[in-house]
This record gives structure tokens, sequence and C-alpha cells, in this order.
């Protein structure tokens, strides 16, 4: 949920609107979950450099240990 909202957030261009259309959620539950992302990481999303570190960190895929 939290890690939709990072991806969809960056790549609606920072788009209150944009955002809540991707995953498909009312404009108020993504600004409780950006809220809380920047609660949780202690960094504002809304701020550009923050939000592109969060974005690449999203988008890495897990590496898997077991291998």
């Amino acid at each position: 949920m939290l890690r939709a909202t990072v991806i969809a957030w960056c790549e609606s261009g920072s788009h209150l609107v944009r955002t809540a259309r991707a995953p498909h959620v009312h404009r108020n539950a993504v600004i409780y979950r950006l809220d809380r992302i920047s609660r949780l990481t202690g960094r504002d999303i809304r701020a550009h450099r923050y939000a592109i570190a969060l974005y690449v960190a999203c988008l890495a895929e897990p590496v898997d240990r077991s291998s």
C-alpha cells in the first residue's frame, strides 16, 4: 500500500489528484499515506530529493538470499 503510493506519487509528478487515480483511492487517503510515509522515514516525501530516493528504493527488486 505505501510502496504503491510512493511509486504513484513520483510517476504522477507529485500531483495529488493523479496519484489518487493510480491506486484508485480517495485523495484524502493519499494525503494520509504521504504523511505516514514521512513519519516512518523521518523525511518529507513532498521534497523531491527524498521522493526520488524512496521511488528508486521501491522499484528495486528484493534480493533473494536463498540463492
